[in-house]
């Protein structure tokens, strides 16, 4: 983990790309049909898997989950918010669930 001086705050160590660039797929496929999930979760059971073996904790998974989600432009171009948290929520419960059964 660094600390991050601006905010005072600790951010978890990143996973490797390999882990986080097809969660970052996995999430444009779900984008363009949310019931297609499959793919995230597949997606999310391999980054669950590192970050339990690299004991990161829950909360720091779901930062890092976070930060790939707001950092796709797709996401930041949606226009129906309700529809962005509702998928983002989605996407939460699934990592959440992957972590513990990882």
């Amino acid at each position: 983990m660094t600390m991050d001086k601006e905010l005072g705050s600790i951010r978890p160590s990143p996973l490797k790309n390999g882990t986080v660039d097809p969660v970052r797929a996995a999430f444009l496929v779900y984008l363009s049909d949310g019931s297609q999930s499959s793919v995230l979760q597949d997606a999310l059971s391999r980054m669950s898997l590192e970050a339990r073996h690299v004991g990161m904790l829950p909360e720091h998974l779901i930062i890092v989950l976070k930060d790939i989600w707001n950092g796709l432009p797709e996401v930041r171009a949606m226009r129906d918010i309700d529809e962005q948290v509702r998928l983002l929520e989605g996407a939460v419960t699934m990592c959440i669930k992957e972590y513990y059964r990882a």
